[in-house]
């Protein structure tokens, strides 16, 4: 969960470790441990199904492994309290999300239909209106997401990728399914791993299918459709494994872009910053071990990776067009100019004061441009 200028997330896989990745310094620092229960006899540590989420100022984690524990995190006093989730059962797939306002709703994602929202001001568990979630069993990997008075959710389980939206209040419409084929043109069905996250920004819903994929897409909640994004990584990269069991997927504000978890086993991390040539994107300076996708139009992509010294900016055009790039103050001033056909930009950066650039690319209607925080 994105919280300031940090990222939290949970090791799971049976430790009770909480980390906090600074997202202006790209680093991450072990900041708590996950307590043991005191409410149950049972000590577990933090498994499958497990979730984190934010209201702004107080982290709340579900510990998942077949547990009904949950917990309020204070980052600022390095305080825990625990409750405990009304489920009939243990939580096996959870997913979280909050509502802005008063509410934090958990799905229980144990093969069933169970979901709750947590008041963050009684301190109490509610029922939810609908009191269940539309079909009957959601399996782990379902995930929720809360977007204007409403909750979207995908449910893992079904024969195809369900999607819902469900009012609060309301009765769960089924929307457009999130597709079956996606960039490998192989029919794929959403399973663990699967995450979805909205964008403030862009007003889409984005989503990892997980499942042993590296697919990734984005849902427009006005026209109801849903779009192949470049799978995760791409074009910069490719992670090492495929996104399963613990992936993840969270929004940033200060990163303006969304980082996603490979989990299957291992830690990788990822930027994806959505292109929107109106926007300025925030770029986390020496951001060695980041790697930052963005896609603006079709067989577009332009990646901004600074280090300490240099800025490499690289990007890819379905034609071969001479590009320019330039840079400014905030004052407006032009301080670097440059033109290229190579496919990449080296701009030596060390006579830059400290402060905020703005970049801006152009190569005929191939248009970008991004925000630079140089340390």
């Amino acid at each position: 969960g994105a919280l300031g200028d940090k990222v939290y997330a949970l090791i799971g896989n049976n430790t009770r470790d909480l980390m906090a990745y600074y997202v202006n310094g790209d680093s991450w620092k072990k900041k708590s441990e996950v307590p043991l229960s005191s409410l149950t006899p049972k000590k577990k540590n933090v498994k499958k199904g497990a979730a984190i989420t934010t209201d702004g100022k107080y982290l709340y984690i579900v510990k998942g492994n077949n547990t009904k524990e949950f917990w309020r995190y204070y980052p600022e006093g390095d305080s825990w309290k625990e409750y405990e989730v009304p489920f009939s059962k243990g939580i096996k797939g959870s997913s979280m999300t909050f509502d802005g306002d008063s509410f934090v709703y958990v799905i229980c994602g144990s093969n069933n239909a169970e979901w709750k929202r947590f008041n963050i001001y009684t301190e109490q568990f509610e029922e939810c209106n609908p009191p269940s979630l539309p079909a009957n069993k959601w399996k782990t990997g379902s995930w929720i997401v809360y977007v204007n008075d409403t909750i979207y959710g995908l449910r893992v389980g079904g024969k195809i990728n369900e999607f819902y939206m469900i009012p609060i209040g309301g009765q769960g419409v089924k929307k457009k399914e999130m597709p079956l084929f996606g960039s490998t043109k192989k029919k794929k069905k959403a399973k663990e791993g699967s995450a979805g996250a909205y964008n403030p920004n862009d007003n889409l819903i984005y989503a990892l299918k997980g499942g042993n994929t590296l697919e990734f897409f984005a849902y427009d909640l006005r026209k109801d459709t849903w779009m192949i994004r470049e799978d995760v990584g791409q074009p910069t990269g490719t992670p090492s494994k495929k996104v399963k069991g613990g992936g993840a997927l969270t929004y940033s504000e200060e990163a303006k872009g969304l980082f996603a978890f490979i989990g299957n086993g291992i830690n990788e991390f990822w930027l994806y910053i959505p292109a929107d040539k109106f926007l300025a994107n925030t770029v986390p300076s020496d951001n060695k071990g980041i790697q930052i996708g963005t896609t603006s139009l079709k067989n577009f992509a332009l990646t901004v990776i600074p280090t300490k010294n240099y800025l490499k900016v690289s990007y890819t055009l379905p034609v071969n067009i001479k590009a320019t790039l330039k840079i400014y103050n905030t004052l407006g001033e032009l301080v670097c100019s440059a033109a290229s056909d190579k496919g990449y930009f080296v701009i030596n950066v060390k006579s830059f004061s400290s402060g905020i650039y703005i970049l801006k690319f152009a190569a005929n209607e191939y248009q970008a441009t991004k925000k630079l925080i140089i340390h």
